[in-house]
């Protein structure tokens, strides 16, 4: 089976209101295309510069994609974040989500982010750890920023 038939396989098979995000990591321009061509939607990328590049080749039909950041959000990227991503799934700090809340009020934007959580507390995987406290503080703090909107967890 092909990714095109693959896809169209899981969309049959999920509920029409589950969203599918198709993660790009390692993907050709093509392959991307050919998703997208049977019907997808939503595009989940790990890496600034790879969204940046197929952003780009894509042209028309990125503008009408829904682009969600699943890699790890680093400051230093956030204005470049801003001008590609919709989604951030990958919040996992008080000083990145009150970093990203500046940026988005400078562009005027109001950006639906995840709290990233570390389920297995690997050391080399981000994320916040899987307490219960931990994430509901992060969480009411989150909701006191006034350009994000939590919407959920990312595991």
């Amino acid at each position: 089976m092909n990714i095109k038939e693959n896809y169209q396989k899981l969309r049959r098979e999920i509920p029409q209101d589950v969203s599918i995000i198709v993660a790009c990591k390692t993907r050709t321009p093509e392959e991307i295309g050919e998703v997208i061509n049977a019907g997808a939607l939503n595009l989940g990328e790990n890496y600034v510069q790879e969204a940046e590049r197929i952003y780009e080749e894509l042209g028309e039909k990125s503008k009408n994609l829904k682009w969600h950041m699943i890699g790890h959000m680093q400051k230093n990227k956030i204005n470049r974040v801003l001008k590609i991503f919709d989604v951030i799934q990958t919040i996992d700090s008080k000083e990145i989500a009150v970093a990203l809340n500046k940026r988005a009020e400078r562009v005027g934007k109001v950006t639906p982010v995840f709290i990233e959580i570390n389920l297995a507390d690997e050391q080399t995987k981000s994320g916040v750890m899987a307490d219960y406290g931990i994430i509901e503080s992060l969480a009411k703090y989150i909701l006191q920023l006034k350009h994000l909107r939590l919407e959920g967890l990312s595991l």
